[in-house]
């Protein structure tokens, strides 16, 4: 079956930028988004130029039907980090497969307002942790999204009250830099 290259190229679609979008959307395609209604291909790949991605995302609750071999439909839940910020759906793609390559369709995001019950990492639930680690969970995919997020986070020690709590953020500011130093060798 065709569930791990779907399931792969969704959440690949989370942090993706402009030319992903425009190798995997459909010519049709049609996306319904909370902030912007439903825009057809080009409209939605004019959004996606003016928007950053997602630095992170995780999919759960997931479900797929293919109703044929050259249709899927997945349905999940969705929690990403934009910008600093957490954002939670529901969400629902639908995938047409032509000459081969799977192409998105449709699809449709509804917002949730506050995060469901009973997800999350109890790492990320405390306060301190929370405010250390959730700024670097998207950090670590590239290289390239290292430097854009410390590029933003140039006022990140500011934010702590405590020399405790500024000693815990340069301690993660030097393991993202070594990280990223490592991946450009």
């Amino acid at each position: 079956m065709h569930d791990r290259e779907l399931w792969a190229i969704e959440k690949e679609l989370w942090t993706a930028g402009e030319d992903i979008f425009e190798q995997r959307l459909d010519a049709g395609a049609i996306m319904v988004c909370p902030a912007y209604g439903s825009l057809p291909r080009q409209a939605f790949l004019d959004v996606v130029r003016q928007q950053p991605c997602s630095e992170w995302a995780r999919l759960t609750d997931t479900h797929s039907y293919s109703p044929f071999p050259d249709v899927a439909v997945l349905a999940y839940n969705v929690h990403a980090i934009k910008e600093g910020s957490d954002y939670h759906a529901h969400c629902s793609s639908t995938y047409v497969r032509i000459n081969g390559n799977w192409l998105l369709a449709m699809h449709h995001q509804s917002q949730l307002a506050q995060q469901p019950q009973g997800e999350g990492d109890d790492l990320l639930q405390s306060s301190l942790a929370a405010r250390i680690f959730r700024p670097l969970m998207g950090r670590l995919t590239t290289p390239e999204s290292a430097r854009n997020a410390a590029a933003r986070d140039t006022s990140a020690l500011s934010a702590f009250s405590t020399d405790s709590e500024r000693d815990a953020q340069r301690a993660a500011d030097a393991a993202l830099a070594a990280f990223a130093r490592s991946r450009q060798a």
